[in-house]
């Protein structure tokens, strides 16, 4: 990977662009797919469950992320919203059962204001906004129907919340089956690159500082083509490239870290602890930046006395005469 950024990019086989395009849409389709066919089966054994089919298929497409670790997360958040959202949503109709306009617009006011303010807390996300859309085609559902009877007015709230926790269940399953992407590799796939980099910033600034290269011209790029000398000696611009391409994958490595928590039951790991991985990065990106600073001022500190030394041997001969 740090050979990769010192020689520049370089053009990825349509092939491998392809598979990594196409294995999300594929894996979401046949996601959909085996839910239409299970929700099918479904209508056939209980009719009663068609008008309510849409509520599972829902989940299946939007809680369908590319890795294993966020469709997790979002079915989660969707699941518990649901439910929170639905028991709220029963127990505003059971105190306010002659459907009170006055009350059911307070009602619909402070879910809505606490929803959205809930989901802007990190732990809870998508969860606020499913939990105030589940109080809202509830609540305000059997407000424009005329539903008598306890169960009546139970059934429709129940076969929403069961639908949308079942495809919640189903997105993850799926996830976990079909042509699993896991956060947890691209985690410790992003860490071994940013491990190799860190080493090769290190690398290349001692290099330069103890053989005393003089940075290169401006505009200067290095190429694959360059002497096996040029290869060992990169210059300051490659090093600056490397540091780049390390703060760049800081957030990557940031988000795949959540997710990939979030997977700590069901993928194995080369590493006990992920989080103290990540730290120890940040430790190792600061100290290989801090010699890259280092040997950068060093050497031209070097570049000044060398200077000084040239400039006073060419005085000498006239100094002496």
């Amino acid at each position: 990977p740090a050979d990769a950024i010192l020689d520049g990019d370089k053009v990825t086989p349509m092939r491998l662009r392809g598979r990594r395009v196409m294995r999300y849409p594929l894996r979401l389709a046949l996601t959909g797919q085996l839910a239409a066919m299970l929700l099918e089966w479904l209508a056939r054994e209980v009719p009663s469950s068609t008008p309510y089919a849409f509520w599972a298929i829902v989940p299946c497409i939007l809680c369908f992320m590319p890795t294993t670790g966020a469709a997790y997360l979002k079915s989660a958040h969707r699941a518990w919203g649901t439910l929170i959202g639905g028991a709220v949503a029963l127990a505003c109709m059971y105190f306010n059962p002659h459907k009170e306009p006055a009350l059911v617009l307070a009602e619909l006011f402070v879910v809505t204001f606490a929803g959205k303010y809930m989901s802007t807390f990190s732990c809870i996300d998508y969860g606020g906004v499913t939990f105030s859309l589940t109080w809202h085609a509830v609540v305000l559902g059997g407000f424009a129907k005329d539903v008598s009877g306890s169960f009546k007015a139970l059934e429709t709230p129940l076969w929403r919340v069961g639908m949308t926790v079942g495809g919640a269940l189903f997105t993850v399953l799926c996830s976990l089956a079909l042509l699993p992407c896991h956060a947890t590799r691209k985690f410790e796939r992003s860490s071994a690159k940013a491990l190799l980099c860190i080493a090769e910033v290190c690398l290349v600034s001692s290099e330069a500082l103890l053989l005393g290269h003089s940075p290169p011209a401006v505009g200067h790029h290095v190429h694959a083509e360059t002497s096996e000398k040029d290869e060992q000696t990169r210059g300051p611009e490659a090093v600056a490239a490397l540091v780049k391409s390390l703060r760049a994958s800081l957030a990557e490595r940031v988000s795949h870290l959540v997710e990939a928590e979030a997977e700590r039951k069901v993928v194995p790991r080369v590493f006990p602890s992920l989080v103290h991985l990540e730290e120890a990065l940040e430790t190792l990106s600061c100290l290989a930046n801090a010699t890259r600073v280092n040997c950068h001022a060093l050497g031209e500190r070097r570049a000044v006395r060398a200077a000084g030394a040239q400039r006073f041997l060419a005085a000498a001969p006239h100094w002496g005469a």
